[in-house]
């Protein structure tokens, strides 16, 4: 079973304590929301997540392996990253794009493979971007940009999705429907862990929430403890009477 740990990982940036002392493990199956308010590092975590930067101190690992250790190719076959604002270096048409996706499962100059084509097919189907397989990207609205981006990711097939911010750009009916991906890949077997803002869709649709605080975590349970109107009030600095899931968010008076 695809296990990811942070075993009291820090991260200091420029002098800056930016994630504390985190111990944190996460299992294939889960659909993990990783909030908290702005600079509480839930992008740090991500980061170190994926492999892009190095802790500082402790260490992140995969199935027990560091992910220092790991080959950039093998890393990119078992972990896939989607950041918060993913560019395009060229305006390529959206079905490349989304091939791209692939790049770790293809050996340099070959054409597609039979599986690569079933999997890129199976992400434009999902994201619900197979109706502009043949526009170039920069034709596309920002959430319509976003969702091909969510494609790519998806056509790694990776046992760990990393997201960040995934709904931002999305109106509510993307919205929703990205949650469902999430929710949907969980339940197949991978692991995915979403930064979100968005506490109504954490409480609806994560298995665990991971609330996080000036580069800590505060809570780590499932969504009805973890957004519970104590920790909103702790966090977050407003009223939640009876918890994320009961309420309308009040500022404190």
């Amino acid at each position: 079973m695809t296990r990811l740990s942070f075993d009291t990982a820090g991260l200091e940036l420029g002098g800056a304590l930016i994630l504390g002392s985190i111990s944190l493990q996460a299992e294939a199956g889960e659909l993990i929301a990783l909030t908290g308010p702005n600079g509480a590092g839930k992008s740090s975590l991500l980061r170190l997540a994926a492999g892009l930067i190095e802790p500082g101190a402790g260490q992140v690992t995969l199935d027990g392996v560091s992910l220092a250790g790991l080959p950039p190719r093998e890393r990119a076959r078992q972990i896939a990253y989607l950041p918060a604002e993913s560019r395009e270096a060229w305006p390529l048409d959206v079905q490349s794009l989304v091939a791209l996706g692939r790049i770790p499962f293809r050996k340099p100059l070959r054409r597609l493979s039979a599986e690569d084509e079933a999997a890129i097919a199976s992400a434009m189907e999902r994201a619900g971007v197979s109706e502009f397989a043949t526009r170039r990207i920069d034709t596309l609205s920002s959430g319509e940009r976003a969702r091909v981006h969510l494609a790519r990711m998806l056509a790694t097939q990776a046992p760990v999705l990393l997201l960040d911010e995934p709904t931002a750009a999305l109106d509510l009916k993307h919205q929703l429907a990205v949650m469902e991906i999430a929710e949907a890949e969980a339940q197949a077997g991978r692991l995915v862990i979403m930064a979100m803002h968005a506490l109504d869709l954490a409480a609806r649709y994560a298995s665990r929430v991971v609330l996080m605080a000036k580069g800590d975590i505060h809570a780590d349970a499932g969504p009805d403890e973890a957004l519970s109107e104590a920790n909103i009030r702790a966090v977050f600095g407003v009223e939640a009477p009876g918890g994320i899931a009961a309420s309308a968010l009040m500022p404190l008076s």
